[in-house]
């Protein structure tokens, strides 16, 4: 089950809904700060409510990095001026960034959007710690629709392979053992090498077909 965030203004009841859901005595608190209560997050309705706490709760529904970086003087440079990190997870930064130039070498994705006024999805960059991530950014304009900022998005790049990595493998294993438990039910072949105690299978009338023990009497 992924995550659910519950958002809305001060006083409309996000706590005592979650309080029902886990079926807890209801007891009135004010949340103060973000809150994690299992698969649901509790978020103060100042998040909802002020403006400069939505990077925020950008993060907590991405579980990523969210920074704001404007245009400078200098052609190909931008400047950092807002970051949210990850808050329950561990960040990709030991340091705040708010200042830092970001240049067009490491970060093409966030100079791009700068400079079209468009988009830019999944492009790799470089922090400025040195660490490899992977960047989708949306331009921020004024009335005028004019790019004055940027909002990038940001994940780890090698969290995401090491994670599809997992479930290929994981896909694998899966594969192999229902060949192995198919072969098992036709050809009787002993199961000892796959398990401690044992394994009865049934067929489709809930009749079991085979019956192996790792360990014989």
């Amino acid at each position: 089950m992924g995550k659910i965030i519950f958002m809305g203004k001060t006083g409309v009841g996000k706590t005592t809904l979650i309080q029902n859901l886990r079926s807890e005595t209801q007891h009135y608190k004010k949340t103060q700060t973000v809150e994690f209560y299992g698969h649901y997050i509790d978020a103060p309705g100042e998040y909802i409510e002020n403006p400069r706490f939505y990077n925020t709760l950008i993060t907590l529904s991405l579980n990523a990095g969210v920074f704001i970086d404007c245009p400078t003087r200098e052609s190909g440079v931008a400047i950092v001026v807002a970051e949210a990190k990850l808050t329950k997870h561990k960040s990709m930064y030991k340091e705040t960034v708010v200042g830092e130039f970001a240049f067009r070498h490491i970060e093409p994705a966030a100079v791009r959007t700068l400079e079209l006024g468009m988009p830019t999805r999944d492009l790799r960059a470089i922090t400025q710690e040195d660490q490899i991530v992977k960047q989708n950014v949306v331009p921020i304009k004024n009335e005028h629709e004019t790019t004055i900022a940027c909002l990038i998005v940001e994940t780890d790049v090698y969290e995401k392979e090491n994670e599809n990595a997992r479930m290929q493998i994981l896909s694998e294993t899966t594969e192999q053992l229902t060949e192995t438990l198919m072969d098992t039910m036709n050809e009787k072949i002993l199961m000892q090498p796959y398990l401690n105690d044992g394994i009865v299978i049934f067929g489709k009338n809930g009749l079991s077909q085979s019956l192996n023990w790792a360990e014989q009497a």
